[in-house]
């Protein structure tokens, strides 16, 4: 008897998760497709002539892409280890963002 209520369990819950999968695919789907009819504007940004840029060093002024700072590290004679960083956001990342990037960081550390 245990065991049947283990499979019913089993199955209410596949049926719940499926259940749950098609409720998300038919709202990604309608507004995916339309967005015009469920925002004021629409804004389409090609990410992949996006490029990350980091800040410095020395100073936030010092923009570059992440592409161009290896030359620039040679070019400007700036040093080739980075020893400390300043993460954050002009748009006031939320928890998760910063929890995210704290994450990347702890990888990165760990690798090295």
């Amino acid at each position: 008897m245990a065991g049947r209520k283990k499979k019913d369990i089993r199955e209410m819950l596949f049926w719940k998760r499926l259940h749950y999968t098609l409720v998300k695919l038919d709202y990604r789907f309608r507004y995916l497709n339309n967005p015009e009819k469920y925002y004021d504007k629409v804004i389409e940004i090609d990410l992949d002539n996006l490029s990350p840029y980091v800040n410095g060093p020395f100073t936030p002024d010092a923009a570059s892409k992440v592409s161009e700072m290896a030359a620039k590290v040679i070019e400007n004679n700036y040093p080739d280890k980075v020893e400390a960083a300043l993460i954050g956001s002009c748009t006031n990342s939320s928890y998760q963002d910063l929890g995210r990037a704290a994450n990347l960081l702890e990888q990165a550390v760990a690798k090295n």
